[in-house]
């Protein structure tokens, strides 16, 4: 199956998640109709997910579709009857951001430094239980041929 570069940071975000020992307690997945959860752990009530990539801008300089700016989505979900002995929402949310914050994707994804956003880079998310806690961490990257 061929991947597109936008596919292609997605996993490559997700596999840099996977790669940090903060997250052992995480099942880690990326939205997607297909893909299954990357690492599934115990049953210990988090889950990290990688939202796929949201383009922003395209690059009126190159001849295909460059997408120059691109927006990185994590979501955190915390399970608070199951994770009773997982770290806080807040301290695996600071753990994504550390990982995440001036990492270099992987020259083969097509995007480069990946940062924080200047603005609001978290959020509250919405859930449908009192006992799930969600942030929405918020990341931005450029395209290296934009």
């Amino acid at each position: 199956m061929a991947f597109s570069e936008i596919e292609k940071l997605q996993e490559a975000v997700a596999r840099r998640l996977l790669s940090i020992g903060d997250f052992a307690v995480a099942d880690i997945a990326m939205e997607s109709a297909k893909a299954p959860a990357i690492k599934t752990a115990s049953a210990c009530g988090v889950r990290i997910t990688v939202k796929i990539p949201m383009p922003q801008s395209a690059s009126k300089y190159a001849a295909g579709p460059v997408f120059s700016k691109v927006n990185l989505q994590i979501l955190i979900e915390r399970d608070d009857s199951a994770a009773k002995h997982s770290p806080s929402i807040c301290a695996i949310a600071e753990s994504a951001t550390r990982a995440l914050h001036n990492w270099i994707a992987p020259a083969e994804c097509g995007y480069g430094k990946v940062q924080i956003a200047q603005t609001s880079p978290w959020a509250r998310a919405e859930t449908k239980s009192a006992n799930l806690s969600a942030l929405v961490l918020n990341f931005t990257t450029q395209s290296v041929l934009g």
